[in-house]
């Protein structure tokens, strides 16, 4: 097949992450990628480049323009391409007004990675979304996103499908980290600081175990600090103010944006997850293949991901003493049995979040597109839904 990959720009993002595992794992099986992108940030180029894809650049002006669709629709006229994928709203938006009207055009493909817990999206975002009846198909990477669209278009799976995050198990793994008497866990967050990460949560749960427990972490931030717009600098603030507030501003650690991803799991003893804005996790299933527990929100496909007691705690989302009850369990947790958990989540790791398993779906989902024939999954690769005890608030004794 030939095929053209969309996406805004090639930044270390986990949407960019995953395009390049599966246009590299597609060349890899003989088909043809070439891959168009409309900001110069090139932080997965090299690895494209060596994989044998080809790579368009399109530097797009200004911030509201329709310059990359106009190219967009060049490349469709001059590249023969049989299928489009492409990743975020924006670049979905883009690829299909380069479709429009179009006599001979690929089959598009647009892919949503994100989803705010309670599926209330923003303005913009709405409005790119009213564009996706155009599109061949939709694809997800968590199923409460394709539900979203299933109950505001009534699509079935002919129209829209999920296909989980895969990784390359190789680079994403661990030896276990053995807890020392007395030593304080040590607990990695990954993603930018945000209010959308939810860091803050972190230290007021953190703040209340000091309080009642005496109990003590040492934290890892890992992602851009660097503020940007208003909110973040706020957000900063705020957090700074939290740490201050309890204690615990020496047992926190900002390290920016790091690619030594599994060396810093290797590090660490678990990875701390509030976000409220998600897809698939790419650090959830990151941890999982490097075993290490997870603790996460009880939202998106977490309950998919994560076995309460078995590969990490849930817990209520934005609820601090729910927070605090799963750091309290991960804390009282022996050696022995972290040590367990972590090779479960490893194993879950290599049945379900393979870049094989990404690409054998992905293909057979084109190859249906282009044969005329169903184009819902044929199999479901994600474990059955389970329902997930949420940890309980600490007791005070």
């Amino acid at each position: 097949m030939r095929l053209l990959f969309v996406i805004d720009y090639l930044g270390a993002g986990g949407a960019q992450r995953q395009l390049t595992s599966l246009a590299v794992e597609l060349v890899r099986r003989g088909h043809e990628v070439d891959l168009f992108v409309y900001h110069d940030i090139d932080h997965f180029g090299d690895e494209l480049r060596a994989g044998g894809v080809r790579i368009f650049l399109h530097r797009k002006r200004r911030r509201y323009s329709f310059s990359p669709a106009r190219e967009l629709r060049e490349r469709f006229r001059e590249g023969n391409y049989q299928v489009a994928l492409a990743y975020l709203s924006v670049p979905n938006f883009y690829c299909l007004v380069a479709a429009a009207g179009l006599r001979r055009r690929p089959k598009i493909v647009v892919s949503e990675r994100s989803f705010p817990i309670g599926g209330i999206v923003g303005f913009k975002k709405g409005l790119l979304e009213r564009c996706y009846p155009f599109a061949d198909h939709i694809t997800t990477n968590a199923h409460h996103m394709r539900e979203h669209y299933r109950r505001r278009y009534g699509w079935g799976d002919d129209r829209v499908t999920t296909i989980w995050n895969g990784l390359d198990l190789e680079k994403f793994s661990a030896p276990p980290l053995v807890r020392a008497p007395g030593e304080p866990l040590k607990l990695l967050c990954i993603g930018r600081v945000d209010r959308n990460k939810a860091w803050h949560l972190i230290a007021e749960a953190a703040g209340l175990l000091k309080e009642r427990h005496g109990t003590r972490f040492r934290v890892s931030v890992v992602g851009s600090n660097k503020p940007v717009l208003a909110d973040e600098f706020k957000y900063r603030e705020e957090l700074q103010a939290a740490l201050k507030r309890h204690g615990l501003e020496d047992s926190w650690e900002f390290l920016g944006a790091r690619s030594d991803i599994p060396a810093l799991f290797a590090a660490h003893h678990s990875l701390v997850h509030p976000s409220i804005v998600e897809g698939l996790s790419n650090v959830v299933c990151e941890s999982l293949a490097c075993g290490r527990p997870v603790i996460a929100a009880d939202a998106f496909d977490h309950r998919q991901l994560i076995q309460n007691g078995e590969t990490g705690w849930l817990f209520a989302p934005s609820n601090v003493e729910s927070l605090a009850d799963a750091l309290y369990r991960l804390d009282r947790t022996p050696p022995e049995q972290l040590a367990a958990m972590g090779a479960n989540a490893r194993k879950f790791a290599e049945q379900h979040l393979t870049v094989a398993r990404l690409a054998d779906e992905y293909e057979a989902l084109f190859e249906r597109l282009l044969s005329g024939g169903p184009t819902g999954a044929k199999r479901d690769s994600s474990p059955p839904r389970e329902s997930a005890a949420v940890a309980e608030a600490p007791h005070d004794a």
